[in-house]
């Protein structure tokens, strides 16, 4: 079996609130939200993780630490807005971080999901990830697609499940 080297990727992306907007299901931002957004994307900035997978045409791992699913997950039980908004803004970060990289996945509203490979998997699995048989990744706030190539569903694990083939409306 052939192995993938990770390599640490350093970037600097940039917060992007129509993103926020999208995935939180809002129409504006008001200076409190904004306050807000800014604050945790600034707190959560070191809890992110960015490395390529085994080189130029290989993969994009984008992740956040434990930690921020642990700020998150028990505000679900007595908070479940502020829960929300918070997982938005965990999502938004994520997707800075993957669009800085690979612009073309803000564009096409899409990253598609590799398929599992035993390499793949072996080469997360130091940083503390586990990929699925099904494509999941084992933190809440991550991504995993490829580093370069097409961003269509023709070369998705996930293809048959996505929401977009479900005929839900995701836009970019």
């Amino acid at each position: 079996m052939p192995t993938l080297s990770a390599t640490r990727v350093q970037v600097q992306p940039q917060l992007d609130p129509e993103t926020y907007l999208l995935l939180s299901q809002r129409n504006f931002l008001d200076a409190k939200a904004l306050m807000e957004l800014t604050a945790a994307w600034e707190r959560w900035m070191p809890a992110a993780h960015t490395w390529r997978i085994g080189g130029r045409k290989g993969y994009l791992l984008v992740f956040l630490d434990a930690a921020v699913e642990e700020e998150i997950d028990p505000l679900w039980e007595n908070a479940p807005a502020q829960a929300f908004a918070r997982e938005a803004m965990a999502q938004a970060l994520v997707l800075g971080y993957l669009t800085a990289l690979r612009p073309g996945v803000r564009r096409k509203g899409c990253a598609p999901v590799p398929t599992p490979t035993p390499a793949l998997v072996q080469a997360i699995a130091p940083l503390g990830i586990e990929l699925h048989e099904s494509g999941a990744l084992s933190r809440k706030y991550a991504t995993l697609t490829y580093a370069s190539g097409a961003l269509g569903c023709e070369s998705c694990h996930v293809e048959a499940g996505c929401p977009k083939r479900l005929g839900l409306d995701i836009q970019p």
